[in-house]
C-alpha cells in the first residue's frame, strides 16, 4: 500500500496548469515539522520538510476549482496521497529525481485551519463531507500538532526556501498520469 499521510502548512499559493487533454493540476509545496529534545544539551530541536503536493482533477469544477479557491500560502492542510517519483529536465538540461505526494480523491485534501476571509462552516475540500466528519476530523489534527507549533511552523515558511516548484518544462514532460 502506497499512502502518505501529512499535516503542515502551504508553502506558497497552488499553481494551476492544463493538459492538453482537459485535465488540470494544481501544484504546490507543504511544510511538516519534526521535533526533538537534544540529548547533550536538552534544547528543544526542529526541522522542517518541504513536501511537493500535486493534486489532480478534470476540466471544470471539482477539488482543483477547490484548492484555487480555499488554499494558500500559510494554510495547515492534512493531506493524504500517494507517494510517487520520477526523474526530470531542470531548466539546465540535468536530470533530477522527483518525488510528489499526488492526490486524487476529493477526500485527500482538507483544511484545518483558515484564513480570515473564508467562511468558518466550509472547513472540508470535499463537497459530500458531513459536518460531523469534519469536527472529528478538526480534533484529530488538534491533537496531533498544537496551535504553537502550528505557529512555529507558519514562521519558519517566511524564512526557508521553498522553491521547489518545477519549471515549465519539467511539468510538461511528466504530463498527467492521472487522466492519460
Amino acid at each position: 500500500m502506497n499512502v502518505a499521510f501529512l499535516i503542515g502548512r502551504v508553502g506558497r499559493n497552488p499553481e494551476i496548469r492544463e493538459f492538453a487533454n482537459g485535465g488540470r493540476v494544481a501544484q504546490f509545496t507543504l511544510a511538516t515539522n519534526r521535533y526533538w529534545r537534544d540529548r547533550a544539551t536538552g534544547e528543544r530541536r526542529e526541522k522542517t520538510d518541504w513536501h511537493r503536493i500535486r493534486v489532480y482533477g478534470g476540466a471544470s469544477g471539482g477539488l482543483v476549482d477547490r484548492v484555487s479557491r480555499y488554499v494558500e500560502k500559510g494554510v495547515r492542510l492534512q493531506i493524504q496521497g500517494e507517494i510517487t517519483s520520477t526523474t526530470v529536465i531542470n531548466d539546465r538540461g540535468e536530470r533530477i529525481p522527483v518525488t510528489f505526494i499526488d492526490v486524487r480523491r476529493s477526500d485527500g485534501i482538507e483544511l484545518l485551519d483558515l484564513p480570515g476571509r473564508r467562511d468558518a462552516q466550509d472547513k472540508h475540500l470535499s463537497a459530500d463531507c458531513t459536518d460531523a466528519r469534519n469536527a472529528d476530523s478538526v480534533a484529530l489534527a488538534a491533537d496531533v500538532t498544537s496551535s504553537a507549533d502550528a505557529d512555529a511552523a507558519l514562521s519558519d515558511i517566511a524564512d526557508l526556501d521553498d522553491d521547489m516548484l518545477l519549471p515549465d518544462s519539467a511539468l510538461d514532460e511528466l504530463g498527467d498520469p492521472g487522466l492519460a
